[in-house]
């Protein structure tokens, strides 16, 4: 990761594999030694959620037995109060080798402020061995889902950050190339603060500041094989008004655009290093997925495409428009309280992270 935090090692993917629980066995010192894992898990689709109850969704579950030996298994859903969830649990005996899929339907709760956290915990039925150590839970992908945007609401609005707050992104890609942007305005740089960033162990992102009392002017970070390469502002401005503020990077470069006019540009060793964490709209993150390095200001209109969209100056359009390049668009107009919608096509709705506010009123 950038910044004065040394770097260490979502996507939400369709498809998530895990170890399960791992029985321990003592060597001939009588130290305890890891043995083979009871199972192993896949989880197949994603479970939704949406502001409004009773989301159905459906999972399978793939267990594996990798021993050499049968095991009866218990496989249940963990969620928080709420959900329903049919089966709740179940019980399916393998032998050597052996897999099995179940299916899990889902009724989901209304979506509350916390993102929830659903998973699936494999345990043997019979747990002969003290010395097991408690099994490890796989997570489930989980998505929101929004009604259809109305084509006849006013484009106004935005996203206001108190600096304790953000929006978490879970991106199932990431682009070779691409272009970040948003318009912004906010008090000036001091500290550490992400504005809209997956830097950890690898990724990209733009910070407000990263930290440097020397370079506390916003810019942006690419991860490449030769470490984080990085491109600034080349001087302050009003930074109370609202701005844009672009990063590309075409698989060799990288360039940083304040107002459509390119302030830095600077090699960029390949190949690039993806980042698993999600993407935040006002934090960093860490290698957790958890936020930090809150930002604290207005943020509308932001935008990741799959191709680089500026190599010189340009004008900015104060509203960014949709087409086929285009991996998230966050308009912010309207109200979904702790959900954002991504206008880009690919429902990568955005969750909230504290309490971001969405001030729907003509800048």
């Amino acid at each position: 990761m950038p910044g004065t935090r040394a770097a260490v090692g979502i996507l939400i993917v369709l498809t998530l594999p895990l170890f399960a629980a791992a029985s321990f066995h003592s060597d001939r010192q009588g130290h305890e030694q890891p043995g083979p894992p009871h199972a192993l898990v896949r989880v197949e689709g994603k479970v939704f959620i949406s502001p409004q109850p009773g989301a159905e969704s459906a999972v399978s579950v793939v267990v594996t037995n990798p021993g050499q030996a049968e095991t009866e298994l218990l496989v249940r859903i963990e969620t928080p109060p709420g959900w329903i969830v049919t089966p709740r649990h179940t019980r399916l005996r393998l032998g050597p080798g052996a897999s099995a899929t179940e299916s899990f339907a889902f009724l989901a709760p209304a979506l509350g402020l916390t993102r929830p956290e659903l998973a699936v915990r494999t345990e043997p039925v019979a747990r002969t061995d003290r010395s097991t150590a408690p099994p490890e839970p796989t997570p489930i992908p989980l998505a929101v889902t929004l009604p259809e945007p109305d084509p006849h609401a006013p484009a106004r609005g935005f996203v206001r950050l108190n600096g304790s707050s953000a929006i978490r992104v879970d991106l199932d890609e990431t682009p070779d190339r691409f272009t970040l942007e948003a318009w912004v305005r906010a008090a000036a740089p001091a500290g550490r603060q992400g504005l809209i960033t997956n830097t950890e162990s690898g990724g990209f992102g733009i910070f407000w500041s990263d930290g440097d009392r020397s370079l506390r002017q916003p810019s942006g970070f690419v991860r490449t094989a030769g470490g984080y390469t990085r491109v600034a502002a080349d001087a302050p401005w009003d930074f109370a008004r609202w701005t844009h503020i672009a990063l590309t990077y075409d698989g060799r470069h990288a360039r940083f655009f304040v107002n459509g006019r390119l302030t830095e540009t600077a090699d960029a060793a390949v190949p690039r290093i993806r980042s698993t964490q999600p993407l935040y709209i006002g934090a960093d993150t860490d290698a957790q997925g958890r936020p930090l390095s809150f930002w604290s200001g207005d943020i509308d209109e932001v935008r990741l495409s799959g191709v680089v969209r500026y190599e010189s100056d340009f004008i900015p359009n104060r509203r960014h428009e949709t087409d086929a390049g285009t991996l998230l668009h966050f308009a912010f107009d309207e109200d979904f309280g702790p959900a954002f919608r991504d206008r880009s096509g690919h429902d990568r709705h955005g969750w909230a992270a504290g309490r971001p506010r969405v001030i729907l009123a003509d800048d």
